[in-house]
């Protein structure tokens, strides 16, 4: 029962700290965020051989950035995007028991239109346009496709509010055609440290 009540805790944590978000203010905090693993998995019915591959690049000692690119050798007329971030406590890597936070879905064939309106189109749209060639439109048509040094810490800070603890996260992130995974993306990272951030603005 308490493990219960420090999870519905820690899931309000996270919603307020979404809404919080929100909010313009002119000093806030941002989570440091330290990449531990990536893996990447691909249908290879979509993509020519070799295709799919991730690797994390090292600044200053760490991993922040990650890219990955593919050859699409089927056009995809419904894209849908799925993210499971859960949270694990010191104790997480040694006994793999992570909790899960929330588990979110999004159509990604109407970016352009339904960033203006959904909470969670509006994050993923800007670092869609950001850092890959893919369109905010179906059909995807055939193609090569990149992921080009995307910032972690701008995807986590999307995901992953400032006012939950530091600890060990999990992002799981498929890319589905229909029912299909046609791409998938799994991250273990700590958040190490808060950081405050003056708004320029």
């Amino acid at each position: 029962m308490e493990k219960a009540n420090q999870m519905n805790v820690l899931k309000f944590m996270v919603i307020a700290g979404v809404i919080a978000s929100q909010i313009p203010v002119e000093c806030h905090l941002e989570n440091s965020f330290e990449i531990e693993k990536l893996d990447c998995t691909y249908d290879a019915s979509y993509f020519n051989e070799g295709s799919g591959e991730c690797a994390l690049k090292a600044v200053d000692g760490r991993n922040k950035f990650v890219s990955g690119h593919g050859e699409l050798t089927k056009s995809i007329d419904e894209l849908k995007i799925n993210v499971q971030v859960y949270f694990g406590d010191e104790s997480a890597l040694a006994d793999g028991h992570f909790n899960l936070l929330f588990n979110i879905s999004e159509n990604l064939c109407h970016l352009a239109v339904e960033a203006k309106t959904s909470g969670v189109a509006s994050m993923v749209r800007p670092i869609w346009q950001q850092y890959t060639n893919l369109p905010l439109e179906c059909p995807v048509e055939t193609g090569t496709y990149y992921l080009n040094d995307m910032d972690y810490n701008d995807l986590a800070g999307q995901f992953i509010p400032v006012t939950v603890p530091n600890g060990q996260y999990k992002i799981h992130i498929k890319i589905l055609h229909k029912n299909d995974t046609v791409l998938s993306e799994s991250i273990l990272l700590a958040i190490t440290a808060k950081k405050s951030t003056l708004n320029s603005e």
